[in-house]
């Protein structure tokens, strides 16, 4: 279940994790309540999505998680560029 970072939810679930604006990084509360965010946050999905496994045995090989979180830095850092900004619901739209 997607629940939106700005939302009460997200800052009670996430705890001391959570602050106010838009995130650095994604985070995946688990079903029992562990906290991961990062790339460690996208590894339970790959396995979902077109291309995970393959993504997930890259990150086996030596320096594979290395590389992985390098990689997720660069996107996380570049991503409202890369892929443009949503606007809330507080932004009247």
């Amino acid at each position: 279940r997607f629940v939106p970072y700005q939302s009460e939810e997200a800052a009670c679930r996430l705890g001391a994790s959570y602050k106010p604006g838009c995130p650095d990084v994604a985070f995946l509360v688990g079903r029992d309540g562990r906290v991961t965010a990062g790339l460690d946050a996208f590894l339970p999905l790959l396995p979902g999505i077109r291309g995970g496994s393959f993504f997930l045995a890259l990150l086996r090989l030596p320096f594979g998680r290395s590389l992985g979180y390098l990689a997720y830095r660069i996107v996380a850092k570049n991503r409202y560029r890369w892929f443009g900004a949503v606007r809330g619901p507080q932004a009247g739209h």
